[in-house]
């Protein structure tokens, strides 16, 4: 028991100095330049500024699209330093997948074994996508961890009959709720009961420790509903409840996104997913050798411990395809079960390293060759202008390697270069993105200088325009409420207000207007020359 606890922190440690190799260097560096970061790293601004901690607000308006719980989290970083900074806003996202990480070495370790818990959390931690929103200000991260956690500790709970575990799922259900909205119920409590379906033990959700986990989910929504109630009215719950639930009527259902999605994970878990089919054509295959009898809560065969991950992936994947446009973040939460899946089959293939013969010299080779391609990576992710005869290229080359690698792998009867090698490709190609690619291109993408020069001439307390531009843009870094201007009579109204006002207009557009442009003066941004600053 002792040792099988220290072998476990070892497995910890590991990942989470993995980890924070792959999420935390210069993780404040780039500007923010993302729609989503420019949006939820303002809300967070005024939740830390105006003290909005209940009720979110954007623009000196009230945000209904999203909850508070994630805007809070950053405020509170961001009052260690006084102000939200693309270093504080981005950090809840990297501590949320730092834990994924973890939950998913625990889970990974209770169904399969230590070994394949660290598998999976490596595998997870170096998937491209997962590491792309680990260090953006996103919520699915946080997302990803709360409903990881959830789904983590409901399995813990039913299959040990522990009131705890159970207590512990509603408390961070009712979290993700606070964090992506109440949907999230109807994701977690959909893959709840299929897998108790699957169990037959439906009967499970009129227990008394189930029914007290549903309360505490009640009581943690309700709290905040109360608050928010109490501070914006019942008009909040209006709005509310329109841009989480009305946008999502039939008229959204988009079933052929489905295509669309299965490319998107095989592109954001590369190369790892170009396992996926035979991982599932491996559990589909022990499930008819060993029949379908009801799972037993330890020590059942690993085919029926992965029904539960299966449940979760292919419960979770529907509903996203029969709810949402095509909006390929929502599928983060499924890559916990599957590099935990992926995970499993390595384990099953890699022999133990006192098995391992001495390395040859095309290990060396192909390690080497490894680091080469994630440098190539790195630096194509990175270019915002890459050619399809380049992707394409890259695509052929990199299957071409794996395929060496594999056959290599096989005729060794271990699957251990395989991973290492992919494990190393990532790893490189992740780290020289963010400390050395990133930071080339920020120059080229970066709204913060403009924003800067605009908000000087602003500094008198003028308002700010963006002529059919969207403003989310230069609301964080200008301080200042940003109007967006879609036409060109709306322009001359804005510009004749009787308050100092300044229009930022692309050259492009300036030269389209039919009218209005005789009366206008005009500065041109030493910061852009593709812009110019309007006003009367």
């Amino acid at each position: 028991m002792i040792r099988a606890m220290q072998g476990s922190r070892v497995h910890i440690i590991i990942l989470i100095a993995f980890s924070s190799l792959l999420y935390l260097p210069l993780l404040g560096k780039p500007d923010l330049w993302i729609s989503s970061e420019f949006r939820y790293a303002q809300v967070a601004k005024e939740t830390l500024e105006g003290g909005h901690w209940v009720v979110p607000y954007y623009n000196g308006e009230i945000y209904y699209c999203k909850p508070p719980l994630f805007f809070c989290a950053v405020a509170l970083i961001s009052k260690f330093t006084g102000q939200v900074t693309e270093l504080t806003a981005r950090l809840p996202s990297a501590l949320c997948a730092l834990g994924t990480v973890v939950v998913t070495y625990f889970l990974g370790k209770h169904l399969f074994g230590p070994r394949a818990g660290l598998l999976a959390g490596l595998i997870l931690a170096s998937s491209p996508k997962f590491h792309t929103y680990a260090r953006a200000v996103r919520l699915d991260t946080m997302n990803t961890f709360l409903i990881a956690s959830a789904l983590t500790s409901f399995y813990y709970g039913h299959t040990y009959k522990q009131r705890n575990y159970l207590l512990l799922s509603g408390l961070i259900t009712g979290l993700a709720m606070l964090t992506k909205g109440p949907l999230i119920l109807y994701f977690l409590g959909a893959s709840v009961v299929c897998y108790l379906v699957y169990c037959r033990d439906l009967r499970f959700l009129l227990s008394r420790d189930s029914l007290l986990g549903i309360i505490v989910i009640l009581l943690t929504i309700s709290t905040w509903a109360l608050l928010a109630y109490m501070e914006a009215g019942g008009s909040y719950f209006g709005g509310f409840v329109a841009e989480n639930f009305t946008r999502y009527e039939e008229k959204h259902i988009h079933p052929e996104a489905i295509p669309a999605y299965i490319g998107d994970i095989f592109i954001g878990a590369a190369p790892w997913s170009f396992l996926f089919p035979l991982v599932l054509y491996r559990y589909f295959s022990n499930r008819k050798a060993h029949g379908a009898s009801d799972p037993v809560p330890y020590g059942m065969e690993p085919s029926k411990k992965a029904t539960f991950l299966v449940i979760w992936v292919v419960v979770m994947f529907l509903s996203f395809c029969l709810t949402f446009t095509r909006r390929s973040p929502y599928l983060l939460v499924i890559y916990p079960p599957l590099a935990i899946l992926v995970a499993q089959f390595f384990d099953t293939h890699i022999l133990s390293l006192r098995q391992i013969s001495q390395p040859r010299v095309y290990t060396y080779v192909l390690c080497l060759t490894a680091v080469v391609l994630g440098l190539l990576t790195g630096k194509a992710a990175n270019n915002p202008i890459i050619s399809t005869q380049y992707v394409v290229t890259a695509t052929l080359v990199s299957i071409a390697f794996l395929a060496i690698v594999g056959v290599l792998s096989l005729r060794n009867k271990s699957l251990h270069l395989l991973f290492v090698t992919s494990l190393i490709s990532l790893s490189v190609c992740a780290v020289s993105m963010d400390i050395y690619f990133l930071p080339k291109i920020n120059d080229l993408v970066s709204t913060k200088v403009l924003c800067k020069e605009i908000q000087k001439l602003a500094k008198d307390g003028a308002t700010i325009g963006v002529y059919k531009e969207p403003s989310l843009h230069y609301t964080f870094y200008t301080d200042a409420r940003v109007r967006s201007i879609p036409s060109e009579d709306a322009l001359a109204g804005f510009l004749d207000s009787s308050e100092r006002v300044y229009c930022l207009i692309s050259i492009e557009n300036y030269q389209s207007l039919k009218k209005h442009t005789s009366s206008l003066r005009t500065k041109e941004l030493t910061s852009d020359k593709r812009y110019l600053a309007v006003f009367k």
